[in-house]
């Protein structure tokens, strides 16, 4: 007979590098809802100071038809202030529902409708000649619920289509969609009018809907619904030339978190067997056996016997002197609490870092700042600064991991931000054009991008909705009060304290959160049950 054959190999090894190009074109078409974020969050940049009725500002200006789509009458402070804010606190609303809705309906559904709800703000704020400022500001309302659900949606999508290999590099297109829908608007601004800028703004989210309605439902979704041959068909396109084992086993390594997690202390030996006691010999059993017959063993008759032998007592169990390991206890809500809380706290600490600010305030950093570029040009150059490190970062978080990314990008952006504060009018004029370009690039090589998938990896779509919340929560405390705080202390002292929470950043990243590179949901929930203390350790030595 034979020698068996070999098993197949594990899916990871199975898979050249060539038959990862549909899990990218998947991602990247997904991320185009991101884009669609990133152009409703930026918007405002541009256009604020034409509707607020300034017509020689430097920005996006009026067209022929801009009478009939802009509001009859300036925006007050109030309303302006309204229209950069609505998108965050929209977000803060759009998160929760969005992750509740992911184990019902999955996530390609939403994603689609979410194109819609894209449309339909764009039209509101396109109908705002008619609808006046109401018609504008809920039209950024719906923007914000939109952009709100997209950030919990795509990267919960891309992490559930992705490998092991890829999952750090598909996660962090997120990020980069939003700086890349960001740098659409800056640039656009340049040489668009104000009606021309929005409609094609407005175009971006039909794009997406029909690019994305001919890709597959997440497999991960559709296993936990029962419905396997479907999961298993969706896997197949994702993982072309892949063999039926393979797919199996890949599906079986994606879905592995649903089963509950057990943590037991390390097993004792088991113990050594008594030594088996020999047969009992003949006679012993016939001194035991009743009598035949009832009255041969009667105590009157003639004829006494002995009453039989009682049984002796059975051994006492070995058992009883062995210690015996704990019962087992499920660490699942351990490990949820622990994983939500470092999601929860990297979201807030990103915004802290002061990103939606400079966003939508861009412009008028520049007019403080001086310098030889125009503001409207350098704030295109910092968004290109923006795109051009979200690939950076997305080519490199495989080989470097998350944590030194976190690390080192944090304490970047806090010494930017101190050098910012540290800036005066006596200063050289490029140190502040500068300083937000290092800040910038800093930013997007690791806390802007990395956050919004370990959220994914740490944490289930719910608790991931709630992750999203706090960032846009935050986002949109950090958008509003930014122009009162920086009128009341001085935009020294606003930037100082905003490179403190990068500090403060750094040093969470550095001591609580694990690294998640090239490890399987399971392999996550384990080390998150050990974490900081035992999963510390073994960082230290893989070098992490």
């Amino acid at each position: 007979m034979g020698a068996a054959p070999p098993p197949p190999p594990p899916p990871l090894a199975g898979a050249a590098p060539r038959a990862r190009g549909r899990q990218w074109a998947a991602a990247l078409i997904a991320n185009l809802a991101a884009v669609c974020a990133g152009t409703a969050v930026s918007w405002s940049a541009p256009v604020l100071s034409l509707l607020e009725g300034d017509a020689a500002a430097d920005g996006a200006w009026a067209g022929p038809w801009a009478g009939a789509l802009m509001p009859a009458r300036p925006l007050t402070d109030d309303e302006s202030a309204l229209v950069a804010s609505l998108v965050p606190l929209g977000a803060l609303v759009g998160a929760l529902p969005a992750g509740a809705l992911v184990p019902r309906l999955g996530v390609r559904r939403p994603l689609l409708a979410l194109a819609a709800l894209f449309a339909l703000g764009w039209a509101l704020v396109l109908l705002a000649g008619l609808g006046g400022v109401g018609a504008l500001l809920a039209g950024r309302a719906v923007h914000g619920v939109a952009t709100g659900a997209a950030t919990v949606l795509v990267p919960r999508y891309c992490d559930e289509v992705a490998e092991v290999a890829v999952r750090g590099a598909l996660g962090a297109l997120l990020d980069l969609s939003l700086c890349n829908g960001v740098l659409l608007v800056y640039a656009m601004a340049l040489a668009l009018p104000y009606e021309q800028l929005t409609l094609v703004a407005a175009l971006v989210p039909v794009a997406f809907a029909a690019s994305f309605f001919f890709m597959p439902e997440s497999p991960v979704h559709l296993a936990r619904r029962g419905q396997h041959e479907e999961a298993l068909e969706a896997l197949a396109w994702l993982r072309p030339g892949w063999g039926a084992a393979a797919l199996r086993e890949e599906l079986a390594t994606l879905t592995a978190d649903d089963a509950p997690l057990e943590l037991t202390p390390p097993p004792a030996p088991a113990p050594t067997p008594p030594p088996t006691p020999p047969p009992p010999l003949y006679e012993d059993v016939v001194a035991r056996s009743p009598p035949p017959f009832p009255s041969l063993a009667d105590d009157t008759g003639p004829t006494r016997r002995r009453s039989p032998s009682p049984p002796p007592s059975p051994p006492p169990s070995p058992t009883k002197d062995v210690a015996q390991p704990a019962p087992k206890r499920s660490a699942a809500p351990y490990v949820a609490a622990k994983g939500i809380f470092i999601a929860y706290t990297l979201m807030f600490l990103q915004q802290a870092a002061a990103i939606s600010a400079v966003i939508a305030y861009a412009t008028p950093i520049f007019e403080d700042a001086g310098g030889s570029l125009s503001p409207p040009v350098a704030t295109v150059v910092l968004g290109a600064l923006q795109s051009a490190a979200g690939v950076v970062a997305a080519l490199t978080v495989e080989r470097a991991g998350r944590r030194p990314l976190l690390v080192g990008s944090a304490l970047v952006v806090g010494a930017s931000l101190g050098a910012l504060a540290a800036a005066s009018a006596d200063s050289a004029p490029w140190l502040p054009p500068v300083a937000l370009g290092v800040y910038i690039t800093a930013f997007e090589l690791g806390i802007g991008p990395l956050p919004w998938f370990i959220t994914a990896e740490l944490v289930g779509p719910t608790a991931g909705g709630g992750a999203v919340a706090i960032n846009w929560a935050t986002a949109a405390v950090v958008t509003e009060t930014f122009p009162t705080l920086k009128e009341r202390f001085g935009q020294r002292a606003v930037f100082a304290a905003f490179g403190v929470m990068a500090g403060v950043a750094a040093a969470f990243a550095l001591l609580l959160v694990p690294e998640t590179r090239g490890k399987t949901r399971a392999q996550l929930r384990e080390e998150l049950a050990r974490w900081p203390r035992r999963g510390a350790a073994e960082a230290r030595r893989e070098g992490a």
